[in-house]
């Protein structure tokens, strides 16, 4: 087991104390320094004392343990990540006030991905940009980083959480962290959404990378999901005719978004049987990664009399 006496003397004959000694004060307003000894006299030089050494100590610990960097006697580099967890968490809080989404840096503004059995790996050299300012790659990663283990019968969720983020300690400064998320685990899912719900989207400093679903041997099938600042898109549906009786009214489309989209109907096409009444068209699903539209109309004959429904076409835009 590694100690967390981080700094504390310890050893045979050291005769360490578990309790600290008071600090004195120097009462001095000058900065006082430590002078050499000279021509090797030892009390010639400046003696240096146990409320000297506690002091040191005491703000060491303080730097580690108030930046919450895990705590270990063997790391010699305790100092410097309480030192980049600091930076890590002013960087945020400049980084606030962007108000910008996390983009991935190709043209389909999506990860590629490694998958075998019980596994999926993010690929190397992918781009991506946190709040229009500043650019990781996932090369930055070992490959353990951004390697991870599935179970069979599983939906899980990507994500990576920029520096400064709760769920991106001290450790991973300066790139953030990947994680691997299950939709079954309450530490991620505590209401039992649906995977399609508003709140797995994109935020600004937690990016959701894809979409992994397993099957009964635990082969993944990934979803690389779009992040973009502004994402923007649209879907066509053709109008459906018939000469007497009823046309399917349901219209289905797929995507594949970091960001559930809002839709805006921007045209109509009447089906080719023209004589049509009491329009109707509207989504019925939206989500990252399906749309539905149902488009409904009375088909009339000449006389205006009802003879069957038809499906008109029609036009939306989406934009997250």
């Amino acid at each position: 087991m590694t100690g967390t006496n981080i700094f504390g003397p310890h050893g045979p004959g050291i005769n360490p104390t578990t309790e600290r000694i008071p600090k004195s004060d120097s009462n001095s307003v000058l900065d006082t320094w430590f002078g050499p000894c000279v021509d090797g006299d030892p009390n010639t030089g400046t003696k240096i004392g146990h409320d000297w050494l506690n002091f040191v100590t005491a703000n060491l610990r303080r730097a580690i343990r108030g930046m919450s960097v895990p705590q270990s006697e063997t790391d010699d580099d305790l100092l410097l990540k309480a030192i980049q967890a600091a930076v890590s968490e002013v960087d945020l809080s400049i980084l606030l006030n962007l108000p910008i989404f996390p983009e991935i840096v190709n043209i389909d503004n999506v990860f590629t991905f490694g998958v075998s059995t019980g596994q999926v790996v993010i690929s190397s050299g992918l781009a991506f940009l946190h709040r229009g300012h500043r650019v990781y790659s996932s090369t930055d990663f070992d490959v353990a980083l951004r390697t991870f283990t599935t179970a069979p019968s599983k939906t899980y969720h990507i994500r990576w959480y920029a520096p400064g983020h709760a769920l991106a300690p001290a450790v991973t400064y300066p790139r953030g962290r990947f994680m691997l998320r299950d939709l079954a685990d309450s530490g991620y899912n505590a209401g039992a959404l649906a995977e399609a719900h508003i709140a797995f989207d994109s935020a600004y400093d937690d990016m959701l990378v894809a979409l992994v679903t397993t099957n009964g041997a635990n082969v993944p099938t990934v979803t690389a999901l779009a992040n973009k600042n502004v994402l923007t898109g649209s879907i066509v549906g053709a109008s459906r005719s018939i000469a007497s009786g009823d046309a399917d009214p349901n219209h289905s489309f797929g995507i594949a978004w970091a960001r559930t989209p809002k839709c805006q109907l921007k045209s109509i096409m009447p089906p080719s049987n023209q004589h049509d009444t009491d329009y109707y068209i509207a989504p019925t699903v939206i989500t990252r990664t399906a749309i539905a539209v149902y488009s409904w109309s009375w088909h009339n004959d000449q006389n205006t009399n009802q003879i069957g429904t038809q499906s008109p076409g029609f036009s939306f835009e989406l934009r997250a």
